[in-house]
């Protein structure tokens, strides 16, 4: 019984993983096709929208985060990481 629930554990943990990195990947495509980021910097740019969702999670606004940003185009952040990172917030850009 235990190797069954560790196996569906696993098996769980794979399936939600997964969709994080394709969103990520997305993510990292979105800026780069933008010119924001880089293959070289595909690490802080994740970062940065973690960063971005992380503010609208502790109740910022679009503007307080546009403002926070010190990026060439602060929509573009914006905006990547909440269609990628943080979906929840999509009413945000209405």
């Amino acid at each position: 019984m235990k190797t069954r629930l560790l196996i569906v554990g696993a098996a769980i943990t794979l399936v939600t993983a997964a969709p994080a990195q394709a969103d990520m990947g997305d993510f990292i495509d979105y800026m780069t096709k933008r010119g924001e980021a880089t293959p070289s910097t595909e690490y802080e740019s994740g970062n940065l929208g973690h960063a971005i969702c992380d503010m609208f999670d502790a109740g910022g606004s679009v503007y307080d985060v546009m403002n926070t940003l010190h990026q060439d185009d602060n929509a573009a952040w914006v905006v990547g990481s909440i269609h990628y990172l943080c979906p929840q917030y999509l009413y945000l850009l209405n």
